[in-house]
C-alpha cells in the first residue's frame, strides 16, 4: 500500500513555485522482503499545481528516495533525499518532515 507524500515548494521569497517539474525514485536498488527480491529503482514524475504543490503516492521503505524539482522560470533545480516510514497510514505526509541527511 502507498503513502501519500505532499511535495511543496516556493522560491526564496515563498512565491509558489508551479507547473514545476518534480522527479521522485529511490535513491538505490535494495532487497524487499516483502516480495523477497531486489527492488529497481522507479522513476516518477509530477507537475506541481498552481500552489506549488503536488501529492505522490510512494511506498514505505528503508532506503532513501531522491527527489529532485526543475524551476523552469528560474531554472533551479532542488535535491533531497528522504525515507518513507514503514509505520505510514493513509495519512498524507509532507517532503519536509521525511527529509534525511547525507
Amino acid at each position: 500500500m502507498t503513502t501519500p507524500v505532499e511535495f511543496y515548494f516556493v522560491t526564496p521569497t515563498g512565491e509558489p513555485i508551479s507547473n514545476a517539474l518534480v522527479e521522485v525514485q529511490p535513491a538505490k536498488s535494495g532487497y524487499s522482503g516483502e516480495v523477497n527480491g531486489v527492488v529497481m529503482p522507479r522513476h516518477v514524475e509530477a507537475i506541481t499545481d498552481a500552489n506549488g504543490r503536488v501529492t505522490i503516492g510512494l511506498w514505505p521503505s528503508t532506503i532513501p528516495y531522491c527527489v529532485r524539482c526543475s524551476d523552469t522560470l528560474s531554472e533551479a533545480e532542488i535535491f533531497y533525499n528522504f525515507v518513507v516510514p514503514a509505520e505510514s497510514s493513509n495519512e498524507v505526509l509532507r517532503l519536509q518532515d521525511l527529509i534525511v541527511g547525507d
